[in-house]
């Protein structure tokens, strides 16, 4: 397997860790990290994690003390994205954005592009929308308008999640199973305003107890999904469900995909067993070099890699150039929450042609912060995703 440390010897000395967040919609911000380097050179990853910025924020500035006046080799040895943190979510959140920052400058002082350095001189991959966080409210009627939209803007496949408020402990069966059907019905909606040839996804957001997620296998069979997602908690616990679920999903003819909140490699490891579709998040999984030891070992495992990504442009980019990777052949796009997606950073290109996303031209990551944007939007508090 691949080492993936893009160690390079480079003198140059860190001056100074930046975060900024940036309020994006009544449901996000966005947690942009800097790192810039004594000689003016500047980095730029993502460390988005809703309602969790000061958690963040935290870690963030425990690494700033630490690193100030370091080489990125330094930087690199010191930050362990392999490694989960007793800082959790959070704390894996900084270290990935700084991983991500770390190799925008490698990418510019070598003078390449990050796919690239990764391995590929150019790179395009078939994205999908979801429409999730972009919906202005949770009717039937609403999730297909929004559905109709992103397929006559390119895209061939949207991602939905429209189990809202269903809970695997919820004491009033009656009410829960409400809700379900509730979903069901969005679901036979989108299908029916885009038609057989787009593709849908579906994500449970684990959601769902194991004898429940089995039925809706087969209520789904008719909708011609292309996955499941999360639709069980993924505690050790419940691999056995899963590895039944999967056979299920499977039958009905569709996939089955999760992992998305994993943290390095180890954590991944069991579930190449369990999903067909593994989704390491370049802003948690400990960065691009993570994710690609992530995509070694689910190349072998002859698993396909779709990295979740349903945030800011930054952290977009960077995993537009990790599909350099062969087995990352599908990535997700967030679509039409905030008019901000394209204008909060400069450089870069994220339409959609033909349902691809091409890596932008430009050295490194090929993107800027737009400060002016920034300081428009500051942070506000936002709920944690429920």
């Amino acid at each position: 397997m691949t080492a993936h440390r893009f160690l390079t010897g480079d003198a140059r000395l860190i001056a100074n860790i930046r975060a900024t967040v940036v309020n994006v919609s009544d449901k996000s911000n966005w947690i942009f990290v800097e790192i810039e380097m004594e000689d003016g050179a500047t980095g730029l990853g993502e460390a988005t994690l809703h309602g969790h910025e000061p958690l963040v924020l935290f870690c963030l500035d425990q690494h700033r003390a630490a690193f100030h006046g370091a080489t990125l080799d330094a930087l690199a040895n010191g930050l362990s994205p392999g490694r989960v943190t007793p800082a959790g979510l959070a704390g894996h959140a900084a270290i990935s954005a700084l991983e991500q920052a770390r190799l925008d400058l490698v990418g510019q002082a070598a003078g390449e592009r990050l796919c690239a350095l990764y391995g590929r001189a150019a790179v395009s991959v078939s994205a999908y929308a979801n429409i999730n966080r972009g919906l202005p409210e949770r009717t039937p009627d609403a999730f297909a308008t929004r559905a109709a939209e992103v397929a006559r803007a390119g895209f061939d496949r949207l991602k939905i999640a429209p189990f809202d408020g269903v809970s695997p402990t919820a004491s009033d069966g009656a009410a829960n199973e409400a809700l379900v059907q509730a979903g069901l019905d969005r679901i036979r909606a989108v299908r029916a305003a885009v038609g057989p040839e787009i593709g849908v996804m579906v994500d449970c957001h684990w959601r769902f107890d194991p004898d429940r997620a089995m039925r809706l296998m087969e209520e789904v069979r008719g909708e011609d999904l292309f996955w499941i997602e999360c639709p069980i908690s993924e505690n050790p616990a419940q691999f056995v469900s899963i590895a039944a679920m999967r056979t299920a999903a499977n039958e009905a003819g569709m996939l089955l995909a999760g992992a998305e909140m994993g943290m390095g490699l180890e954590a991944f490891t069991p579930f190449l067993a369990l999903y067909d579709v593994i989704m390491p998040d370049v802003k948690y999984c400990g960065g691009p070099s993570e994710l690609l030891r992530i995509a070694d070992a689910a190349a072998e495992a002859r698993k396909r890699v779709a990295p979740h990504n349903p945030s800011g442009p930054v952290a977009a980019v960077h995993s537009i150039h990790l599909a350099a990777h062969p087995a990352i052949d599908l990535l997700e796009l967030q679509h039409d929450e905030t008019p901000l997606f394209g204008t909060v950073t400069c450089g870069g290109d994220l339409r959609v042609r033909s349902g691809c996303l091409s890596a932008g031209a430009g050295s490194g990551l090929g993107l800027a912060l737009n400060r002016g944007v920034c300081e428009r939007h500051p942070w506000q508090q936002v709920p944690p995703p429920r």
